[in-house]
């Protein structure tokens, strides 16, 4: 049976560096031009240690073996926070609420509007269900292993989750 190329279907809502909506609608993938930007949702799940939730990029992906918080670009017509409820469903299992969320930054870079939610959240990792092609392990990280994650180079390099937490 051929493989489906789940991207080769996800469409994105173009947004201006204003953040206004383009009304273009592209093909994830599709080089993005001068003020021309997608929205990513990343999504924050803080226990009550004050641990983050970690996934591991599955083999299969582009910076497979790389630690990052759970996320995902935004689907037309979808909002960042619908987004970051669906991604976190999907690819650890955990559904988290709406009402529950913070949006607690925004980050636009490299053609993209990061939305940045935190959601409180105390599961333990075996209640977790991986989304096998996104992620493949999970855990929760503090601030003192996310520093040495950072001097290994096992986390996605550019983000550094905690110092968005107490800004």
């Amino acid at each position: 049976m051929p493989s489906i190329d789940k991207n080769a279907h996800e469409l994105w809502d173009i947004f201006d560096d204003n953040r206004n909506p383009t009304g273009r609608t592209v093909t994830r993938g599709t080089a993005l031009g001068d003020n021309e930007n997608h929205l990513v949702a990343i999504c924050y799940l803080v226990n009550s240690k004050g641990k983050l939730l970690f996934t591991r990029r599955a083999k299969s992906k582009v910076m497979a073996g790389y630690w990052e918080c759970p996320g995902g670009g935004v689907l037309s017509g979808e909002d960042t926070l619908t987004a970051a409820i669906r991604e976190t469903l999907e690819e650890v299992g955990i559904a988290v609420r709406a009402e529950d969320a913070t949006l607690y930054s925004t980050i636009h870079a490299d053609h993209t509007f990061y939305d940045n939610w935190l959601f409180p959240c105390d599961v333990s990792i075996d209640q977790l269900v991986l989304q096998e092609s996104e992620v493949d392990a999970a855990k929760w990280v503090s601030a003192a292993e996310f520093a040495r994650m950072e001097r290994e180079h096992t986390v996605l390099e550019g983000i550094d989750y905690f110092a968005l937490l107490e800004s």
